[in-house]
């Protein structure tokens, strides 16, 4: 058991800070001086790619859950255990070539439905949280992903930043849940625009 003595604990239900003893179950037996410091809840990190030498220091931070959007599982694997909890994606899902390039370690560059339908059962064995499509991703291969996806009980997060044709609008009735970095949302503001266009059509857009 680790007891922490006179910390100032924040009651958020109740608005305010009290100086209180905490007991948190551990397999290890010791006791902490909180005197002149906070508890609060974890902080988490919705957004991140975590390696084997970063997870200590996300602690450091005061986070302690990660949303892993995308990497590869022999990496994560190797995630030394004094590290925050993980919730993690693999590899991600592009069209070909890919954003990130060929087909690799982390990400998986087709345009071959069934590749794709693939992709999304190798993630479901990893058990991996979640699904991650990525920006060239074709419209098709989308949709059988999402579809296979909701079958497995897993979701899909779409980063469509550099997207030309998938808009946030269309990500969503496709069922894509998670847009991360909001991307585009701005696509759908202003159609026709993408991260593509030249540094005088980005100022029609945005005079």
């Amino acid at each position: 058991m680790i007891e922490i003595k006179s910390v100032n604990w924040i009651n958020f239900e109740e608005k305010k800070i009290e100086v209180k003893d905490v007991s948190i179950t551990s397999e290890e037996d010791f006791e902490i001086d909180g005197t002149g410091k906070y508890l609060m809840p974890g902080l988490v990190d919705m957004h991140t790619h975590i390696s084997p030498t970063s997870g200590k220091h996300y602690l450091y931070s005061g986070v302690t859950s990660v949303r892993n959007n995308s990497g590869n599982i022999e990496m994560l694997n190797l995630i030394d255990v004094v590290s925050p909890k993980v919730y993690a994606s693999y590899r991600l899902i592009d069209r070909e070539p890919g954003l990130w390039g060929p087909t690799s370690a982390g990400n998986i560059s087709t345009n071959d439905i069934d590749t794709a339908l693939a992709a999304v059962d190798e993630l479901h064995k990893q058990n991996a949280k979640f699904v991650k499509v990525y920006g060239n991703i074709q419209e098709d291969v989308l949709d059988v992903v999402v579809k296979k996806s909701s079958e497995l009980g897993l979701e899909v997060a779409a980063d469509l930043l550099h997207t030309k044709s998938i808009d946030s609008i269309k990500a969503a009735d496709y069922g894509v849940k998670w847009l991360e970095h909001a991307s585009s949302i701005i696509h759908s503001l202003y159609p026709d625009y993408n991260t593509q266009i030249s540094k005088d059509e980005f100022a029609l857009f945005f005079r």
